[in-house]
């Protein structure tokens, strides 16, 4: 596919669950931190919506390593990465997990004494290696989601429009219905 289709043509192209999770991995390729939270919420709610995705610990862990960096991005806003840290750790019985988010609230709370040492030593606790382990544990999370809900192929959705009664007649009347 040509990378210089506008996005209004990839809307046509593209299956709206593929755009999403297309641009979910840019995100997170590109770390594009203030966009995290997006990352975050998607996360959270298509595990919600299909929990056997991933396994709470993984779970978890992939939202506190987003939250993690999103404080590198915007150590101001204590108040809402504490919440959402105690959020993480109380949905869990991971003792793992629970240990992580202690560490990482103390951490928080640390940056109101000597926020200088606090970014530094956030700096250099998520460094290259862990964006890299963050990256991969994105990749894996979106390649389950393409492996739960493949695209069909035209053959495909021709046979589920067999299958409805007036499937084709719908369908036509919906495209003429938007031109």
């Amino acid at each position: 596919m040509a990378a210089t289709l506008p996005l209004s043509s990839l809307h046509l192209l593209v299956p709206p669950l593929r755009l999403l999770t297309a641009a979910m991995w840019q995100v997170a390729r590109h770390r594009n931190l203030k966009h995290y939270g997006m990352l975050e919420d998607f996360v959270s709610m298509v595990t919600e919506a299909v929990p056997q995705l991933l396994t709470d610990r993984q779970r978890s862990l992939l939202l506190l390593a987003l939250r993690a960096k999103m404080i590198l991005s915007d150590p101001p806003d204590v108040h809402a990465h504490l919440e959402k840290i105690r959020s993480i750790g109380a949905a869990t019985l991971d003792n793992e997990v629970n240990r992580c988010c202690s560490s990482l609230l103390t951490l928080v709370n640390a940056q109101t004494q000597s926020p200088d040492v606090f970014r530094r030593l956030l700096q250099e606790a998520f460094d290259p290696t862990f964006d890299s382990a963050l990256q991969s544990l994105v990749s894996d999370f979106l390649s389950q989601i393409e492996e739960l809900f493949p695209i069909p192929d035209f053959r495909q959705v021709a046979s589920c429009l067999d299958d409805a009664p007036s499937g084709v007649e719908d369908f036509c009347r919906w495209v003429t219905q938007r031109s």
